[in-house]
């Protein structure tokens, strides 16, 4: 009984989602948007990336480990660590190739997109103009546990000049 009332109560609920592109694979979601909630990014539905230990959001301020707590008896929750991982790359168009500027400010890129391979467990942001390609790793080592791994790939596009 309590199975059947969950399942009439769940398919009231609205869900929006970003726009997928189609992949080849099942386990592989693209997108050029992440979704909002107005002006800022809903962190209700990006994805976790953790390994059971230690977990995040992407793109967000906090990291969750497993058994720390915050608070006392009945009022304990998890604890939020302040996150090093949420910084974005910034690329302002310029006649130089050497403007790259790591900010939260706003992205003047001409391809935007977003990847989440759920069966390595690794978010991918790539970012690319005529100069300059950027690719932001996520993931969360199997290996060691308390540790969160943020790798970049720059790619050079344009000539040498």
């Amino acid at each position: 009984m309590l199975f059947f009332l969950l399942l009439i109560l769940s398919a009231f609920i609205l869900i929006r989602t970003a726009p997928i592109e189609q992949s080849e694979s099942t386990t592989i979601f693209s997108t050029d948007k992440l979704p909002s909630n107005g002006s800022s990014l809903d962190y209700r539905i990006l994805p976790y990336i953790g390994n059971g230990h230690v977990a995040t959001v992407v793109f967000s301020d906090f990291i969750y480990m497993n058994g720390l707590y915050n608070g006392e008896n009945g009022t304990s929750h998890r604890a939020r660590i302040p996150s090093t991982l949420n910084w974005q790359f910034n690329i302002k168009p310029s006649s130089s190739l050497y403007t790259l500027n790591v900010s939260s400010g706003k992205i003047f890129c001409k391809i935007v997109v977003f990847n989440l391979m759920i069966f390595l467990g690794i978010f991918i942001e790539t970012l690319e103009n005529d100069e300059i390609r950027i690719e932001r790793y996520l993931l969360a080592s199997q290996e060691y546990t308390e540790l969160l791994i943020t790798y970049v790939a720059l790619t050079r596009l344009a000539s040498t000049g």
